[in-house]
């Protein structure tokens, strides 16, 4: 019984928005932001960003995503690359992020966490496969922050 009650109750640990399906009663801890949709709809009947604290929501016309706002860390998967001087590279990285809407968490992307993943691979990919190997080694630091302003650019929308 505390182990089910423990997982309805806890915030995901893998995932920045978490569904809470059970309850009429909702608690949003003080790192969370709750998004509630009455029928499917933002902003009807009640529904809309929820701060921490506890919340009434109505069963079966309204559902809650619990949206965490801590800083993220993620480490990317080794990627195989081939750099501009064909020179076949393995290289990873660790990401930080955090969600900074909630509402275009939850509205604008299906899962934030997988897309941020994504998004980051995609970049590294790109930026290495451009750049020469020596290049790369010495100019590590700019190299790093390209990805992360394309990054960034690509996740303003959500």
């Amino acid at each position: 019984f505390f182990e089910v009650m423990h997982r309805i109750t806890r915030p995901s640990l893998w995932s920045a928005v978490s569904r809470q399906s059970r309850g009429f009663l909702t608690f949003v801890s003080q790192y969370q932001k709750g998004i509630t949709l009455t029928m499917g709809r933002l902003g009807f009947l009640g529904s809309g960003v929820k701060q921490p604290g506890l919340r009434i929501r109505i069963p079966v016309f309204q559902k809650m995503f619990k949206v965490d706002l801590r800083t993220r860390i993620q480490e990317l998967m080794p990627q195989d690359v081939m750099t501009a001087d064909n020179v076949a590279t393995k290289v990873s990285a660790v990401m930080y992020f955090r969600v900074v809407d909630a509402e275009a968490a939850v509205l604008q992307v299906t899962d934030v966490d997988y897309g941020m993943s994504q998004m980051a691979q995609t970049e590294l990919r790109d930026v290495v496969c451009q750049k020469e190997f020596n290049d790369l080694l010495a100019n590590r630091d700019l190299y790093s922050r390209q990805i992360t302003d394309k990054v960034e650019l690509k996740a303003a929308a959500w």
